[in-house]
């Protein structure tokens, strides 16, 4: 076992240094140190579950493990694998189907792309894309909605963070990405309960690792809308994700985010600036 742990940080390490030297995408390169890495865990899968519990086991794993993300660049745009590198990918699946847990085939745009697994891509720091929504007040000018993060959650537990927010899956679109984690976190419906609903900005992100092997690299699309006042009743905190809803004026928010950072999440800290960009114009 102390043979194979070296081998597998090593293969780990490897890849993370790739990953960081190519900006975070997929190619020949970082593949094949992923490849390397799978082939390495593959007779003994225990010590994967083993790396990878430090960030995963807060989550509800067995739902996470179906998500799959597109691997962007740091505009956001889709990242498209040359074909040799997906053809190698569907050989090895064809042996190996355990590797479709790692890397899945698909279609966008008609061409074809590898999605990563979630867990491969918070595990090792592939890019992914996110999509951030600020909710206005219905009735309050300058006041806007914070939502407190559950407790339970893995990262920034207990943390003011933006109202609703959540990582795109597979080739949905942001706006798809927007209406389902809006209906998801506070049971509202985008169509009906929120006016003035635009994307705002976006920018990319890249947060030093608060623990081990655990990589949160994104490009992030900001949204902003405005609550309806029928819509406020309706909120409900459906998947555990939100543990309170609270209502800041802008300058008290401001004020949290100067003084307090450690009490705000990644979200709330890095979209502020794009939310304060739109509410200015």
């Amino acid at each position: 076992m102390g043979v194979f742990n070296m081998n597998f940080n090593k293969c780990l390490e490897q890849l993370e240094t790739s990953l960081k030297n190519v900006d975070y995408i997929l190619n020949e390169e970082t593949f094949e140190k992923a490849k390397q890495l799978f082939f390495n865990c593959k007779e003994n899968p225990q010590i994967l579950r083993e790396k990878t519990q430090e960030f995963t086991k807060m989550e509800k794993q067995e739902e996470k493990d179906k998500e799959f993300f597109l691997n962007v660049n740091d505009k956001g745009s889709v990242v498209y694998p040359p074909e040799p590198l997906i053809e190698e990918f569907i050989r090895i699946q064809k042996e190996n189907r355990i590797f479709g847990t790692w890397f899945r085939k698909d279609e966008y745009n008609n061409r074809p792309i590898l999605l990563i697994a979630r867990w491969l891509s918070h595990f090792t720091g592939f890019r992914h894309r996110c999509a951030h929504i600020f909710l206005d007040h219905p009735t309050l000018e300058d006041y806007t909605f914070v939502q407190l993060r559950s407790f339970g959650k893995a990262d920034s537990p207990g943390c003011f963070d933006i109202p609703v927010g959540g990582h795109a899956k597979g080739i949905a679109t942001l706006e798809e990405t927007a209406r389902e984690e809006i209906k998801d976190e506070l049971n509202i419906d985008l169509q009906y309960d929120i006016e003035g609903f635009c994307s705002i900005g976006n920018y990319g992100y890249c947060e030093p690792p608060k623990r081990p092997d655990f990589h949160n690299i994104e490009h992030r699309t900001v949204f902003c809308g405005n609550l309806k006042s029928e819509a406020v009743p309706k909120i409900r905190f459906c998947d555990g994700e939100v543990a309170a809803i609270s209502v800041f004026s802008i300058s008290e928010l401001k004020i949290l985010l100067e003084e307090f950072p450690r009490r705000a999440a990644s979200g709330l800290i890095g979209s502020f600036p794009t939310y304060i960009k739109h509410k200015q114009l």
